[in-house]
C-alpha cells in the first residue's frame, strides 16, 4: 500500500503540478479525524433516521430542500458547499464538496482530472458554502488554489486547499475510512449536495445546481477493481452531486468516509488507508500546501524572516496597486488584515506569540500570493 498512494499537487494558476510522494499507512483497519464547529454560533442535530421513502426506488421524486429540515447557517450544514467554476462574470455549478479542515475541502477526484489520469480542469474555482435558493450565503466564497489528488483516479477523494481558512469560522467534518465490512450495517448517512442538471432517470425533473438538498438513508456496501463503494439501490445521481460526501454522525461526532463518485447505483467511493493516510498529513500540517511554487509574473518575499518586531513584506511588479494582507495562525484564525496601496507593507506583530503564521497577499484581480513568516 505504501506504493500506491501518490498525490498529484496542481496549482491551478500556473498549471505546475508537484508530487507528494508515497507512504506506508499507520492505520491500515481504520483511521478517523476529529471535527471542529468553529467560532461562529448555531447548531442543529442531524436526525438519524431514514428519510420518508417517496423520492427513492421507482418514483424518484425531488428530494427535500436541506432548509425544509435544517437552519442551513447552523454547524453541520453549513460546512457543505458547491464548486463553482468562474468563467469571466460568470459562475456555475460544477460539483459539490464539504469542508474537512480550516484550509480544505473534500470533493471528488474526477471533479478536478479526468479519470484515467487525464487533463487537469483548468480555469478558476471556488467554494461557495451554503449556496442555497439561488442565493449566495452571507459567508462569501474562497477560492480553490491547489488541489491534492491520487495518482490512481480510481480513488476518487480530492482535497482542496482553499485561499482562506473559512473553515475556522464555519467549522468542519472529520475524513474517516475503514475496512470493516460490518460498519455501514444498520447505519444511516446523510447526504448534502447540489444536483444540477435533468434527472438521467425522469426528465421531468431538473435540477438548477442552486439549491442544498439533504435525505439521510442506509446505504450498501460493494467492491469492485480493489476500490470500496457504498451506494443507495434504486436510486440515480445527479450532476453536480459528485463529490458529495457520505457524512456518519452521533451529533457527537462527524465524519466523511467518502464522496459520490458514479450516478448509477449512486456509488460513493471510500477512504482506503493510504489515501486517508496522505490526506490525514496533510490537513495536519497546512503549511504542507504553502510552497515556494515557481511563477511567472509578480513574486513576493518577508525580510527578516524570523521576524522579530515588524516585517516588510514586498511585491516584485505587482500588477495593481491596491491589496490586501491576511495573516492567519497554525489553526487557520485570522490574526491580522489590512490594506495596502503600493508594492510593499510593514506587517507589525503587535504583541502576538512566537511562532508559525501563513500569510496572504491578494489583489483586485485575484492574484493571490501565499507564505510563512516565524515569529521569534
Amino acid at each position: 500500500m505504501a506504493q500506491d498512494n501518490t498525490i498529484l499537487v496542481y496549482d491551478p494558476a500556473t498549471a505546475q503540478v508537484d508530487t507528494i510522494q508515497p507512504v506506508a499507512p499507520t492505520d491500515t483497519v481504520s483511521g478517523f479525524m476529529p471535527h471542529g464547529m468553529g467560532i461562529l454560533p448555531g447548531w442543529e442535530a442531524l436526525d438519524n433516521a431514514a428519510s420518508p421513502p417517496g423520492f427513492m426506488g421507482t418514483a424518484l421524486q425531488r428530494p427535500p430542500h436541506a432548509a425544509s429540515t435544517y437552519e442551513l447557517t447552523d454547524y453541520p450544514v453549513r460546512v457543505a458547499g458547491e464548486l463553482r467554476w468562474v468563467d469571466g462574470d460568470s459562475n456555475r455549478v460544477h460539483c459539490s464538496a464539504q469542508l474537512v479542515g480550516p484550509w480544505h475541502i473534500l470533493t471528488a477526484s474526477h471533479c478536478l482530472r479526468e479519470m484515467g489520469g487525464g487533463a487537469w480542469l483548468t480555469g478558476r474555482m471556488d467554494f461557495f458554502p451554503v449556496f442555497d435558493d439561488g442565493v449566495p450565503s452571507t459567508f462569501g466564497s474562497v477560492r480553490a488554489v491547489r488541489y491534492y489528488v491520487p495518482l490512481q483516479s480510481e480513488r476518487d477523494n480530492a482535497l482542496i486547499e482553499l485561499e482562506h481558512p473559512i473553515g475556522a469560522e464555519l467549522g468542519w467534518i472529520g475524513i474517516g475510512f475503514t475496512t470493516d465490512s460490518t460498519y455501514f450495517d444498520d447505519r444511516v448517512v446523510h447526504k448534502f449536495s447540489y444536483p444540477g442538471a435533468t434527472s438521467p432517470a425522469n426528465s421531468n425533473i431538473i435540477y438548477n445546481g442552486d439549491t442544498l438538498y439533504h435525505f439521510s438513508t442506509p446505504m450498501v456496501r460493494s467492491s469492485f477493481s480493489n476500490t470500496d463503494f457504498v451506494g443507495v439501490q434504486g436510486w440515480q445521481g445527479i450532476p453536480g452531486e459528485s463529490g458529495s460526501g457520505v457524512w456518519i454522525t452521533d451529533n457527537v461526532d462527524y465524519n466523511v468516509l467518502g464522496v459520490c463518485t458514479w450516478s448509477g447505483g449512486y456509488r460513493h467511493t471510500l477512504m482506503d488507508a493510504g489515501t486517508f493516510q496522505q490526506f490525514r498529513t496533510i490537513l495536519e500540517d497546512p503549511t504542507i500546501g504553502i510552497q515556494e511554487i515557481a511563477r511567472t509574473g509578480p513574486t513576493m518575499r518577508v525580510y527578516p524572516n524570523p521576524v522579530q518586531d515588524q516585517a516588510t513584506i514586498e511585491l516584485s511588479d505587482p500588477l495593481t496597486d491596491a491589496h490586501t494582507l491576511s495573516v492567519n495562525d497554525m489553526s487557520g484564525r485570522i490574526v491580522d488584515r489590512e490594506d495596502f496601496n503600493g508594492p510593499s507593507c510593514t506587517f507589525f506583530r503587535k504583541g502576538l506569540a512566537a511562532g508559525t503564521y501563513i500569510f496572504h497577499v491578494s489583489d483586485a484581480n485575484g492574484a493571490s500570493f501565499n507564505g510563512k513568516m516565524f515569529l521569534e
